[in-house]
């Protein structure tokens, strides 16, 4: 292994670190809020753990993106990705709260979700992110 791809991978690891520390600070700070207020933050503390897993995905899918983005050609979307993997997480990971906001219509098929565990909805979360970065890639125009 080459130094450059050690340091490479050191960098990764720093960034996972860091961001760790910060979603670990900003949890800190919500539920001491939490406890001033006696006010549970529900939604707040859903998106912050929404967006936090999120980018987890996406760190997750960075070096596919830094390597799309040296290539030459347009940018393209992988639409069965997005539509068959993204969307379907997505909706998974944010369905139960939908559930609790007692739409009619969404309701009956929500029911079924409400029941997932918090980690199967970090999953889904996190595997948002990472499909989501994942879905984008350079065309090149020149091999067609």
């Amino acid at each position: 292994m080459s130094k450059k791809i050690a340091f490479h991978h050191l960098i990764t690891l720093l960034i996972f670190v860091i961001y760790a520390l910060v979603g670990q600070y900003i949890e800190d700070y919500i539920n001491h809020y939490r406890m001033q207020t006696y006010n549970p933050l529900i939604v707040i503390n859903m998106i912050v753990t929404m967006a936090f897993n999120s980018g987890v995905g996406i760190l997750l899918a960075y070096d596919y993106f830094l390597n799309e983005k040296k290539k030459e050609g347009s940018w393209k979307v992988d639409k069965y990705k997005l539509f068959i993997i993204c969307i379907p997480a997505l909706f998974l990971s944010v369905g139960s709260w939908i559930y609790y906001l007692r739409i009619p219509v969404l309701s009956h098929i929500l029911q079924l979700l409400v029941h997932l565990r918090i980690t199967a909805l970090n999953i889904f979360q996190i595997l948002f992110g990472y499909t989501l970065t994942t879905s984008f890639f350079k065309n090149d125009s020149k091999s067609h």
